[in-house]
C-alpha cells in the first residue's frame, strides 16, 4: 500500500513539476518586461517624448513598437537554443576571450548604469514631492546599501520577489490609469491635436528612447539558466499590444490633463500628473501618495534585478568557475562587492550634475541602451543559429 501511494504521489509531483516548468518561463519573463513598461516613467520616457511631441514622437511610438517586439522575439527565440545557460556560459563556449571579456564587461557596466539611473531619479523625485528637507545624500545611501544587498541574494529569491511586486502592484497602476483617461479633466482635444503630427518622421533618438519599455527581456540573459528548451512560450503576441498601450497612456495622459503647451513645463510630469487626479472614495484622496508608493517598490525592485544581472556578468570576467544551479542558493559577497565599488558613481552625481544634466545625459544613455542592445540580439541570434546547425 505504502509503494502504491508513494508512486502516485511521486507521479502527482512530478506531473506539478513539468506543468510549473511550462509556465514559469512565460510568467517570469513577462514579469520582467512588465517592469521595464512601469519603470519608463522613472527613466524619464515620457517626458523626452513630450519634449519631441510635434516632431515624430507620434510616429516613433508606432516604430518603437515594432523595432521593440521584434528583438524581444528574436531574443527569446534564439535563447531558446541554449537551455539553462546564461549569457556568460553561451559566450564562454562560442567566443574568444579577447571578445567575451570586454562585452561582458561593457554589458554588465551598462546594466548597472540602468539601476543607477532610476535610483538618481527616485531619489531626487522624494525629496522634491516627499520631503525638501530631507538629505538626498543619505537618502542614496541608504537605497543603495538595501538594493546592493538584494542584489546580492539568488537569482531565484529575485525572481519570486519580481513576482510578489508585479502581481501587487499592476492592479493598482491599471487603475490609475482608467481612473485618469475617465477623469473630467482629461482633455481629449488636445490629444487630438498632438496626434495629427502622426506624419512626423521620427528619428533615431525617438526610437532608442519609446523601446526602452520592452527592454525586459533583456535580463533574461542571465535567468535563462533557470529555463529548459521544453518549456513553452506563449502569448508572445501580447508584448506589442501591451507595450503600445502603455507608451499611448504614459504620453498622451500628461498631455490631456496640462495641455499641449503646459505639459512641457514639468520636468517629472507623471508625478505631476498623478498628484492632478484625486480618488473620491478612495482611502486616500490624492493618488501621488500611492503612486510614490507603488513606484518605491518597483523601483527598488528594477534597481535589485538590473544590478544583480550586472554583477553577474561582471563576476563571470573575473571567475574562472562555471556557474551551476548550487551556487544560487546562497548570498554572493561578490555580487555585492561590485554593486558597492560602482554605487560612489551615484553619490558623484550630486556634486557635477544638475537635473538638466542629469537628463541630457540619461537621453544619451538610451540612445546607447538602444544600438547596444539591438547589435546584442543579433550576436545572440547568430550564436542560436551556430547552435541549431
Amino acid at each position: 500500500m505504502n509503494r502504491i501511494s508513494n508512486y502516485f504521489l511521486g507521479s502527482v509531483e512530478q506531473a506539478a513539476r513539468i506543468k510549473a516548468g511550462e509556465t514559469a518561463l512565460i510568467r517570469y519573463l513577462y514579469y520582467m518586461i512588465i517592469m521595464c513598461m512601469l519603470i519608463n516613467i522613472m527613466l524619464n520616457v515620457p517626458t523626452f517624448l513630450i519634449e519631441r511631441r510635434y516632431d515624430g514622437a507620434v510616429m516613433g511610438i508606432l516604430a518603437a513598437v515594432v523595432s521593440g517586439s521584434l528583438c524581444a522575439v528574436v531574443f527569446i527565440k534564439a535563447l531558446r537554443q541554449f537551455p539553462n545557460q546564461g549569457l556568460p556560459e553561451i559566450f564562454r563556449s562560442y567566443l574568444p576571450p579577447a571578445i567575451r571579456v570586454p562585452l561582458l564587461l561593457y554589458l554588465g557596466i551598462m546594466w548597472l548604469i540602468a539601476g543607477l539611473i532610476v535610483l538618481i531619479t527616485f531619489s531626487r523625485i522624494l525629496q522634491r514631492f516627499l520631503d525638501p528637507d530631507i538629505d538626498i545624500l543619505i537618502l542614496r545611501i541608504f537605497l543603495i546599501l538595501i538594493c546592493s544587498f538584494l542584489a546580492a541574494g539568488s537569482s531565484r529569491s529575485i525572481l519570486y520577489t519580481a513576482e510578489i511586486v508585479i502581481l501587487l502592484h499592476v492592479p493598482f497602476v491599471a487603475l490609475l490609469l482608467v481612473k485618469a483617461l475617465g477623469h473630467e479633466y482629461m482633455d481629449w482635444e488636445a490629444v487630438k491635436a498632438v496626434g495629427q503630427f502622426v506624419r512626423k518622421t521620427p528619428d533615431l533618438e525617438i526610437i532608442s528612447v519609446a523601446s526602452y519599455i520592452f527592454t525586459g527581456y533583456i535580463n533574461m540573459a542571465v535567468f535563462n539558466r533557470f529555463f529548459r528548451k521544453e518549456d513553452k512560450i506563449r502569448g508572445l503576441w501580447l508584448i506589442p499590444l501591451a507595450g503600445f498601450a502603455v507608451l499611448f497612456t504614459t504620453f498622451f495622459i500628461p498631455i490631456g490633463y496640462h495641455g499641449t503647451e503646459g505639459v512641457a513645463s514639468f520636468i517629472y510630469v507623471w508625478v505631476s500628473t498623478a498628484d492632478s487626479i484625486r480618488m473620491e472614495f478612495g482611502f486616500v484622496e490624492r493618488v501621488i501618495y500611492m503612486f510614490l508608493l507603488i513606484y518605491l517598490s518597483i523601483s527598488l525592485l528594477f534597481i535589485t534585478m538590473t544590478w544583480h544581472v550586472g554583477a553577474e556578468l561582471l563576476k563571470d570576467v573575473f571567475s574562472k568557475k562555471q556557474w551551476a544551479q548550487e551556487d544560487d542558493q546562497r548570498f554572493n559577497w561578490t555580487r555585492w562587492l561590485i554593486c558597492l565599488l560602482f554605487s560612489p558613481t551615484c553619490i558623484v552625481t550630486l556634486r557635477f550634475l544638475n537635473e538638466k544634466n542629469y537628463l541630457e545625459l540619461t537621453d544619451e544613455w538610451l540612445i546607447v541602451r538602444y544600438i547596444s542592445e539591438v547589435a546584442l540580439v543579433l550576436i545572440v541570434f547568430w550564436l542560436g543559429r551556430k547552435a541549431s546547425k
